[in-house]
Order: structure tokens, then C-alpha cells, then sequence
């Protein structure tokens, strides 16, 4: 089989020879992210230790809060326990709200060495009490926690009059008399990613969260069975972006309303709303159900099937000082790019790559695992674009068994070094009235194996 290899400045010269039209493509993305000041917390001088589940006194989280809130400076919350308390989930359950947060602090329930292990701590409210309260001009940030059964008339889980960031952390069942039943933000800034909200609900709006004020960002959060009269996931009378996030499964009202400015809306799945913007996807994203699927809290994954799968879009990608997310939900193990692009959600699925093109479609189909039909050429060089592991994409022997031609309605982008290998198969054709390839780059070079093109 002949092999030819191109820079990206020989490739354009000869197909735009062979295809005698050459034109620029258009935008991937119709707008980007406000790029907020980075979020931050600033230095740690002071860990405390959570050794205890119990709701109050030594080794307690109320006792180290109060203790965080007397000591200068930043200081962080872990859960460390030399007997292995915290090597299966465990659950404080609270007889009153949590002391207020007062000062910059830092909450992490990331159990160390339990990669692939159920692990994590669930604070409990008891149908009873609020969780978390943020007073003004103070700065928290919860990790890898789950809250649950709070209650208040807003905010049971967190209200927040300061800065908020939340990261990886699970919200469930926690209930507003009022507005949002699980946060309620009514400070400057709020930024929650890698999170996962479900059957929250609220009496009036906002069932999952409500943003009353400041500048706000969701990135790859997932909401599914909130429940509010508007905004059953998320109701927005601030500044939002949204970004890679699903709200889906809301009753009874529309998943996403908002009343404010939504500065962004970058590839979302949103079932309904109204002033949320033009979402991704509207369609039911099949959400699976919740379980500890690995890591400190439960997570909702997608499927391979979802259109969420390899959709996200990874500039957008960021945690609140704007570096790309490196892992999933669930944390140390998950890649947030398993397979060169991230999945709209909290979830990434982690599948068996296989850069194997098993379809004649021009569409950009980017699934490219072990299932059939599901990665086409274009959605491998998507993939493949983005994917510091992959530079070869191959071709189904079944498919092209015999000598077949790709019919492209325009050309197809190619931003990295890539080898189009048809060495196995057939001769394989790329028909188009357009270059059926477009280097993206001067130093970018394209090589191919039995590959001919046509117009």
C-alpha cells in the first residue's frame, strides 16, 4: 500500500489542486465563557482533622469548623481516621446547622488510597436543619461531599452570602420552604463543577439551586428530579454561565429559568427553559441511577449511546481559576478526557477506545468504541484532534471490505499530526466538492495509507 505524508501547507496545495476550491471553516464555537477573575482561597495555615461521625465534640466537624473559624487565615477540613473509619461511606448526622463559616475555608472529603472503593462522608441535616451557612466576605470551597436532607426556608444545604465553590460534591434531597432547595447564592460569586444535584426540590423556585446575585458559573454538573414551580433545576436572577452541564427530569416546572443574564450557554442538555439560551440538546439524556460508581460520592452516569457522549466542550472546561479539569466527578482514576473530548455532565465514561471508522455517514459521529456504527471519519478526527494518545484512526475491515468512497458534504479539520491507515482494508476514497481535508497549523502533517481523493 502507498503511504504519502503532507505538511499542512503541501496538503492544502494539493488537495486545493485536486479539489479546486479551497474556503476557511467556519467557528467551532458561537461564543465563549466570560473569563472570570481566577477564585483565590489563598494559603493554607492550618489542616484540622475530622476522626470522629459523631455530631458534636472531639474530632467532630462542628468542632473543627468553630476551631477553623477562630484560627487566622485560610484553613482546610480533611477526614482522617488512623482505624480505616473512612475506608467504606460514613454519615454525620447533624442535630442542629453547622456553625457559620466566618472564615476562608477549605472542606475536603477525598478519602486517600480508596481508588475504585466505595469511600466519602455524607453530612446529613435530618430533614431538619439547614447544612452550611456562608456569612459575607468569606470564602468556602466543599469538595467531594455529599449533602443531604437539609432543610431550610432557602439554601438547606448551603446558603451562601460570600464566595462559593463547590467541586465534585453530591447534593440529594435537601429541601427549600422557599427558594432553592439545595443552594442558595446571594453572594458575589458562585462556581460549582464536577457535581451532581438530584431530587431537590423547593416550594417557590429554583429546586436545585438559585442564584439571587453576583457572577455564577456551572461547569460539567449534572441535575436530574429537582422539583420547583420554576427553575426545577436551576433558577437564575444573576449572572450565569453554563457550561457541558445536563438539567434534565424536572417537575413540575421547566428545568433552567432564568430572569437574569445568561452570559453563556455552552454545550448544555436542557430538557426545558426559559431564558437559559439555546442548549446543545433537549433530548432525554438517560440518565442512569445513582451509586458509587467509584470515588467519594455517588455519581449519575451517561451512556455511550447519550448525545452527552464526547460532546462537552473541553476550552470551557475549567475549575474556578480556569485550568482544564483533569478528572471526573469521582476524581483520581476518571479522566475528564477519556477519549480526547469531554462528556457534557459531571459523569466521563471511561470505555475501550477503538479509532476504528465503521460507517459511511458524513455525520460527525464520535462514539468510536467497541459498539458498531458509532464513529465515523469525521467524529474520529474530532476525537483525535483533541486526544494527546491517539494519532491513528484505522478502518472497519467488514465495512470496507471491498473498494469504497466517503461522500463529504465539507472538509473536516485536522488540528494535530495524524495517520489515516487503510492498509487493511480496501481502497478508501474521499469525495467532496471541498478539500476533504483541512490542516488546522503550519507544522501539522497528515499522512495516509490507501487512501486516494476525488471531487
Amino acid at each position: 500500500m502507498k503511504s504519502s505524508r503532507y505538511s499542512s501547507l503541501a496538503l492544502a496545495a494539493a488537495v486545493c489542486v485536486l479539489l479546486s476550491n479551497c474556503q476557511q471553516l467556519p467557528e467551532k464555537r458561537p461564543e465563549a465563557p466570560h473569563k472570570l477573575a481566577p477564585w483565590h482561597l489563598g494559603e493554607i495555615i492550618q489542616t484540622f482533622k475530622v476522626w470522629s461521625t459523631s455530631d458534636s465534640g472531639l474530632g467532630s466537624l462542628r468542632e473543627a469548623i468553630d476551631l477553623a473559624n477562630t484560627s487566622p487565615g485560610t484553613d482546610q477540613i480533611i477526614f482522617e481516621q488512623d482505624d480505616g473509619l473512612y475506608n467504606e461511606p460514613q454519615t454525620i448526622y447533624l442535630d442542629s446547622p453547622l456553625p457559620e463559616i466566618t472564615d476562608n475555608l477549605l472542606i475536603d472529603g477525598f478519602i486517600k488510597e480508596m481508588l475504585w472503593k466505595a469511600s466519602g462522608i455524607a453530612l446529613d441535616g435530618q430533614n431538619r436543619h439547614q447544612i452550611l451557612l456562608v456569612s459575607p466576605r468569606t470564602k468556602l470551597k466543599v469538595k467531594h461531599l455529599t449533602l443531604q436532607n437539609g432543610r431550610s426556608r432557602n439554601g438547606a444545604a448551603i446558603q451562601n452570602k460570600g464566595e462559593l465553590v463547590v467541586e465534585s460534591s453530591t447534593f440529594n434531597d435537601n429541601g427549600g420552604t422557599e427558594n432553592g432547595g439545595a443552594i442558595y447564592s446571594d453572594g458575589p460569586r458562585a462556581i460549582i463543577y464536577n457535581s451532581t444535584f438530584y431530587e431537590n426540590f423547593a416550594k417557590d423556585a429554583g429546586g436545585a439551586l438559585y442564584f439571587a446575585s453576583g457572577t455564577n458559573r456551572l461547569v460539567n454538573t449534572t441535575f436530574t428530579l429537582n422539583k420547583a414551580e420554576r427553575g426545577g433545576a436551576v433558577f437564575n436572577q444573576a449572572a450565569l454561565e453554563l457550561v457541558n452541564s445536563i438539567l434534565a427530569n424536572s417537575s413540575p416546572g421547566e428545568d433552567c429559568h432564568s430572569e437574569g443574564t445568561v452570559t453563556a450557554n455552552i454545550q448544555n442538555t436542557i430538557e426545558s427553559n426559559t431564558g437559559c439560551g439555546q442548549p446543545y440538546s433537549s433530548k432525554d439524556p438517560r440518565l442512569a441511577k445513582p451509586g458509587y460508581y467509584n470515588g467519594p460520592v455517588k455519581s449519575i452516569p451517561i451512556s455511550t449511546a447519550s448525545a452527552e457522549f464526547n460532546w462537552g466542550d473541553n476550552e470551557a472546561a475549567v475549575d474556578e481559576n480556569g485550568k482544564p479539569l483533569v478528572w471526573d466527578q469521582r476524581g483520581n482514576g476518571d479522566p475528564r478526557y477519556a477519549c480526547g473530548i469531554t462528556d457534557i455532565g459531571a459523569f466521563e465514561i471511561q470505555p475501550a477506545v477503538n479509532m476504528e471508522i465503521d460507517t459511511l455517514s458524513d455525520q460527525d459521529i464520535r462514539g468510536c468504541t467497541s459498539a458498531k456504527n458509532d464513529c465515523s471519519l469525521k467524529g474520529a478526527i474530532a476525537l483525535t484532534n483533541y486526544s494527546p494518545r491517539y494519532s491513528k484512526i484505522t478502518f472497519d475491515k467488514a465495512v470496507f471490505s471491498t473498494p469504497t468512497t466517503l461522500y463529504l458534504d465539507d472538509s473536516v479539520a485536522v488540528s494535530k499530526n495524524l495517520l489515516l491507515d487503510a492498509s487493511t482494508v480496501a481502497t478508501v476514497t474521499l469525495q467532496s466538492d471541498h478539500p476533504s481535508l483541512k490542516t488546522v497549523g503550519d507544522s501539522v502533517q497528515v499522512e495516509t495509507i490507501n487512501i486516494r481523493f476525488s471531487k
